[in-house]
């Protein structure tokens, strides 16, 4: 039996792509978040920081940068060196006025 093609996580995940591609963020907000939450445990690694990132990613795009923080950091929880997850916190946090946090996280990059 085949699975409905609009509950299967990579519809979600390309269709959210293709509205980011285009800077519609709202739309492609709500399907990054789909493709996350139907996601099943058999996605490869690789698959899940990329959709994790590109969540993040829309998110401060939109200007939602305390929201975007989440996503990013939970690349860091499997992949603790990513340096474009690392580089967005900082982002999020000095566009939040946390300017003293910001230098934290940066010279924390630094050091790695």
């Amino acid at each position: 039996m085949m699975k409905d093609p609009f509950y299967v996580p990579i519809f979600f995940f390309q269709s959210a792509e293709h509205l980011s591609l285009s800077n519609i963020y709202p739309p492609a907000l709500a399907n990054y978040k789909k493709a996350i939450e139907t996601n099943t445990s058999d996605s490869s690694q690789l698959y899940l920081e990329r959709m994790h990132s590109k969540y993040g990613l829309a998110l401060v795009h939109e200007g939602l940068f305390e929201e975007a923080i989440i996503p990013f950091e939970n690349v860091l929880k499997v992949s603790p060196n990513d340096r474009f997850s690392l580089n967005n916190i900082v982002y999020c946090h000095y566009c939040l006025g946390r300017v003293e946090k910001a230098l934290e996280e940066y010279e924390h990059i630094i050091k790695k």
